[in-house]
């Protein structure tokens, strides 16, 4: 499958980049410390005196390495949204010419779920999108990168549809699994979770039969 990639936006811009291996040691407790705040309580809630205390990592240490929240924030999306897009490459490049659609979603959707995606953590940093501005050039560039990787695959796969076609079907796709996530993730019971996983990819599949007849 051959995409010709765009260009990234822009990493977070961070105030100076460790060098050591203690100062990696902090920023790495930094972001973890920021991924634990996001997954117990979502973007609401997400400060860098909260960070401080999650991470036990002084606040003008923090600020040593990110000048703002909004820098964190970036560099946990831009982390995200890239391992989305190498579990797609991967799980295209695991899977046979001859193998039937059904292994190719469900392939897919095995490997987002062992890498721990549609938690609140990712709705978290999705919130975070929406409502930063700065944020939101590095979402589209995302969204714009699995679109093409949609089209690319079912031109691979044989479809006859014109390209405007594609891009159309693969948007779709695209938002039903961000309607997907928050739904998935508010839903504690198992059963109602495994249904809504079972329809997603049920509408995946349908969609996919029809573009690809």
């Amino acid at each position: 499958m051959s995409i010709n990639a765009r260009k990234m936006p822009k990493s977070a811009t961070l105030r100076r980049a460790p060098q050591q291996n203690r100062g990696k040691k902090s920023q790495s407790k930094i972001l973890d410390g920021a991924r634990k705040i996001l997954s117990q309580d979502g973007y609401e809630k997400f400060s860098m005196r909260r960070i401080s205390a999650a991470s036990s990592v002084g606040l003008s240490t923090i600020y040593d390495y990110f000048p703002s929240k909004t820098s964190v924030l970036h560099t946990l999306l831009e982390e995200r949204l890239k391992l989305r897009l190498k579990i797609f490459d991967r799980t295209i490049a695991a899977i046979p010419a001859d193998a039937k659609l059904s292994e190719f979603i469900e392939s897919y959707l095995g490997y987002m779920r062992k890498e721990g995606f549609w938690s609140i953590y990712d709705i978290g940093l999705r919130n975070a999108a929406t409502h930063e501005e700065s944020l939101k050039s590095l979402l589209q560039w995302y969204e714009a990168e699995t679109i093409d990787r949609y089209v690319s695959a079912l031109r691979s796969a044989g479809s006859k549809w014109s390209e405007d076609d594609l891009r159309t079907t693969a948007s779709y796709l695209l938002s039903i699994l961000a309607q997907f996530e928050p739904g998935v993730v508010a839903q504690k019971d198992k059963n109602s979770r495994r249904l809504t996983s079972e329809l997603v990819q049920h509408t995946f599949s349908t969609i996919l039969r029809k573009v690809l007849n």
